[in-house]
């Protein structure tokens, strides 16, 4: 193992190019990017629209259920706008793998191509979150620069709830808060057996 130094240019399908031209072979790319919050904007992520991840984020970042973005189907964004609780952000991150899980089961459940959250119900959880942080010090305290409150001004790193409320919405999705993509010939699945989990 050892340490590359050079700024990123673009992915292919088995590389990582950087701006010298440098082609790094590669299966998987983990991006950690630390507290500067990209959320994938410094990169050419398109949705259905044409319309890139960045152009979407202005001015501010967004997300619904701090992970999907409405326009942009089977796309997900772990530890996105409006997910960081205070006390462990480690607990949210299991939350979210459950809930990725449970759509892509529910994709294989229903013989479906693409799920795509919908405009409203991604307007209806930044709209409480944002209602609920005016409420906070992290919004309360001045202006000062911090990994929580983007460029614009807007706090948006936090969700503003309590990590049981949390968990209990990221048990299993509202489907009615999605677009679901049927193929065309689909035949969906006999509905699988829930096992109860253990609390």
């Amino acid at each position: 193992m050892h340490l590359i130094r050079g700024a990123i240019a673009e992915c292919d399908a088995d590389a990582v190019i950087l701006q010298d031209g440098t082609r790094l072979q590669a299966d998987v790319i983990i991006f950690a990017t630390g507290y500067q919050m990209h959320w994938g904007t410094q990169f050419d992520i398109k949705g259905r629209s044409g319309r890139t991840l960045k152009d979407a984020f202005d001015p501010a970042p967004f997300s619904y259920s701090g992970m999907m973005v409405p326009d942009y189907p089977n796309f997900f964004l772990p530890a996105g706008p409006y997910s960081h609780l205070t006390a462990n952000h480690a607990i949210v991150s299991e939350q979210q793998v459950h809930y990725i899980v449970e759509l892509l089961q529910t994709l294989v459940d229903e013989d479906a191509s693409a799920f795509d959250v919908t405009q409203e119900a991604c307007r209806t959880f930044v709209e409480d979150c944002d209602r609920e942080l005016a409420k906070t010090t992290w919004v309360n305290s001045g202006t000062a620069h911090g990994y929580y409150r983007h460029q614009s001004g807007k706090v948006i790193m936090a969700i503003p709830r309590h990590n049981s409320q949390v968990w209990h919405e990221m048990r299993s999705p509202v489907l009615s808060d999605f677009h679901l993509t049927k193929r065309p010939d689909s035949q969906a699945a006999a509905p699988r057996e829930k096992t109860p989990l253990a609390v």
